[in-house]
């Protein structure tokens, strides 16, 4: 993807969440700021940034997922 400028805004999930599922339902790709250390060193918390879009198949091993846990958390992390 080639590079773009985008503006960064800060949103609640819960008012957020069901806007981006509708949008990747429409097929458009959504970037995010990634949050936490859970992928350091490959990806570093509010410095590198996503690009979210809609599972083309069944979900294989090393591809990165955006889920939600039973307890209502968000989190997006490789298979």
């Amino acid at each position: 993807m080639e590079e773009q400028n985008f503006t960064t805004r800060v949103v609640d999930a819960q008012v957020y969440i069901p806007m981006l599922r509708s949008i990747l339902e429409e097929g458009k790709i959504v970037p995010m700021i990634i949050t936490g250390n859970s992928m350091s060193p490959f990806l570093i918390s509010h410095r590198d940034r996503i690009f979210l879009k809609k599972a083309e198949g069944d979900l294989q091993v090393g591809d990165m997922a955006f889920f939600r846990r039973p307890n209502g958390q968000y989190v997006f992390h490789r298979i």
